[in-house]
């Protein structure tokens, strides 16, 4: 085949620039269904569900639930990157906008707020230490569990006025207030910012460690170098320019001031620090020079020093207070910003706009070019402003076309500090939204130790070598990677967390208890369906593309690794049940229903079944397909508003579906 014929024959490793037209239009549907049925735990009010746990059920079906809730959290977490990174291997746009719904995020150029002051997105990995915002309007430092990095081509919602610039997927959670103070969310794509709705920007910031609250005198000092100081350099005999000072282990400052306040302030920080200091004339007309040596090691000429982890709003203060005094100025006339920064020095300006955030100040950059001479800087100047949120009124909300790599994180409260074009931002973060649901569940069921013994239990053990195995050939050749599709779609996402739906929503059907896990289930299921379809989907049209792929031998290789996973579910549901089985859902019930989704899964790709199923025991699962299965992926879910507050009521499958 001529070269010009191949380049025409569709390939869907190959990679395809243009947005439009579309390769594969069939799978474009599935970006709307993925979206309409994105939710969040946080939807869901499990009151009542606590009350079942402890009071409704026996010893052995509280140990069924805590273990099926353990298992479906073990194997959720890989589920999103799996189809996250899609686009890596299948570089189609309408592939890539899939792939993008498993993550919603912010566009290149966003920062996140560290203790360090901000760093960008890019450059995050999971354990780094971010800036978290809670939902009692307080900071705090905590790790990151799941960095989103990956490419996007579609919408971006844009929110612009003066103080405010961000760039997200239409799909990210926005964190608002009400005019009542409620703290409420809404995907980007759903929200128009007017007088109603109130933005926060700051908080009270508080440490997880042994806490400094007071601005020390020698950080005191520190920001009065910043602002008049400067570096004491002599030229050495060889041309070298060296530090001044009495010894090796010293560097040398000189601080010119002319006003009288200024001057007493720092004198008076001098000797409250015990600090040996020269004072002489300066070269400037009314102008003092006051000399002193200080230690090595410190950058005093910028805020490199500044490290916001073990510090609290009052120390954050008394920052923004001391540098009002040196290169800030107050604003007495100012009804809203009481305190200005000016600074030449970029990075300063980025460390001052940082710790007003934790001082519980809205806080803005503004850059002034000033081009009178080549060798003025450009100043930076900081507004502090007493607002604690920002209305949003003249919001311009605009959907723009973007074609980039997108970024997020996940940490423990769901709301993270962004910057972008020098505006800050309280954002939702990125939600490995089945996890965190089940997750959730055993905290609040107080089973968070048992999720972290999960691992060394020899079934879970066995589970997890099963679920790398499928993933295993992700980084490979695109036949591989067919491979590794086939398995975690078949297998993975039609079968493995089935049977532990199955489990959660027989509670709710034959005892009426777990409403609020079953929600979440019926959610849960719903979305699993269209994956699975997804994947098939995907399936054939690779097939068809690469038939010499799937011969007789990779066949049977699906028909034993089929085997194989249907083994280890076996082993789960006894693990599951190993306190003891329910009346109402036997063991034998569920592994039949196991294995008809096998089949179906084998089917579905023109593999014949493998396993005989009894009828009659299946016939007591038809419930389940019926409430869950129904109907067709493009049917299961219509648009909704998201708009829930504070979890004030239990949710129904009505109110969702």
């Amino acid at each position: 085949m001529h070269k010009e014929e191949q380049s025409k024959k569709p390939n869907i490793f190959r990679k395809r620039l243009n947005l439009k037209p579309y390769d594969y239009p069939q799978l474009t549907e599935y970006v709307d269904a993925i979206r309409h049925s994105y939710w969040i735990h946080t939807e869901f009010n499990y009151t009542s569900d606590i009350q079942d746990f402890k009071t409704s059920l026996s010893s052995s079906e509280q140990s069924a639930i805590k273990n099926t809730m353990l298992a479906i959290s073990q194997i959720e977490v890989a589920v999103k990157t799996f189809w996250g990174d899609l686009y890596k291997k299948m570089p189609k746009p309408e592939i890539g906008s899939v792939g993008s719904t498993f993550a919603e995020c912010h566009v290149e150029g966003t920062e996140i707020l560290t203790p360090k002051g901000w760093v960008d997105f890019k450059e995050i990995d999971v354990d780094d230490s971010v800036l978290q915002y809670n939902a009692d309007g307080s900071f705090n430092f905590t790790k990151v569990n799941e960095v989103v990095k990956k490419p996007y081509k579609g919408d971006i919602i844009n929110f612009k006025k003066q103080k405010l610039d961000v760039r997200v997927t239409p799909n990210h959670r926005i964190i608002y207030f009400n005019r009542k103070g409620d703290l409420l969310e809404k995907f980007a794509k759903d929200i128009n910012l007017h007088s109603d709705i109130l933005i926060p920007f700051s908080g009270n910031l508080k440490s997880e460690k042994e806490t400094i609250t007071n601005l020390s005198w020698f950080d005191k000092l520190k920001i009065a170098i910043q602002a008049d100081g400067s570096l004491c350099k002599y030229t050495a005999r060889n041309g070298e320019r060296r530090n001044r000072g009495k010894s090796k282990s010293v560097q040398q400052y000189q601080i010119g001031i002319k006003k009288e306040r200024k001057k007493e302030r720092l004198i008076n920080i001098l000797e409250n620090l015990d600090l040996d200091y020269k004072e002489t004339k300066d070269n400037r007309e009314g102008y003092i020079r006051i000399t002193i040596d200080l230690p090595l090691g410190v950058d005093y000429k910028t805020f490199e020093w500044v490290n916001l982890e073990d510090k609290d709003s009052n120390w954050c203060n008394e920052f923004i207070e001391e540098l009002a005094e040196w290169d800030g100025c107050r604003l007495k006339d100012k009804k809203d910003c009481t305190i200005k920064y000016s600074t030449t020095n970029k990075s300063c300006a980025d460390i001052a706009q940082v710790v007003g955030i934790g001082a519980n100040y809205l806080c803005s950059i503004n850059k002034y070019v000033d081009n009178r001479k080549e060798t003025y800087s450009d100043v930076y100047t900081v507004s502090f402003i007493k607002n604690r949120e920002l209305v949003g009124t003249n919001t311009k909300k605009e959907i723009l076309q973007y074609d980039g790599n997108v970024y997020c994180v996940n940490v423990e409260s769901g709301m993270i500090i962004t910057r972008y074009n020098d505006t800050t931002f309280i954002s939702g973060n990125s939600e490995v939204r089945h996890h965190d649901a089940y997750s959730h569940l055993l905290e609040i069921l107080g089973l968070n130790e048992e999720f972290g013994r999960l691992s060394e239990d020899p079934v879970m053990r066995g589970r997890i070598r099963y679920l790398e195995t499928a993933l295993s050939k992700t980084g490979g050749t695109n036949k591989e990677f067919s491979e590794s599709v086939v398995l975690f779609s078949l297998f993975i996402e039609h079968v493995s967390l089935f049977s532990q739906f199955l489990i959660i929503m027989a509670f709710n059907k034959h005892k009426n208890v777990l409403k609020g896990i079953s929600n979440v289930v019926e959610a849960t299921s719903k979305e699993e369906q269209i994956h699975g379809d997804f994947g098939i989907d995907l399936i054939k049209i690779i097939k068809e593309e690469n038939p010499k792929w799937f011969d007789e031998e990779n066949s049977d290789a699906v028909k034993k690794a089929c085997r194989k996973a249907f083994k280890h579910e076996n082993r789960l549901i006894d693990w599951i049940f190993e306190d003891g089985e329910l009346d109402f859902l036997p063991k034998d019930v569920i592994k039949e229903f196991l294995k008809n989704r096998f089949n179906k899964s084998l089917e579905s790709i023109g593999i014949e079944k493998i396993f005989e199923v009894d009828g009659e025991l299946l016939s007591k699962t038809d419930w389940f397909d019926d409430e869950i299965i129904g109907t067709k992926h493009g049917d299961f879910f219509v648009k909704r508003s998201i708009n829930y507050s504070k979890r004030t009521k239990s949710i129904t499958s009505e109110d969702l579906f």
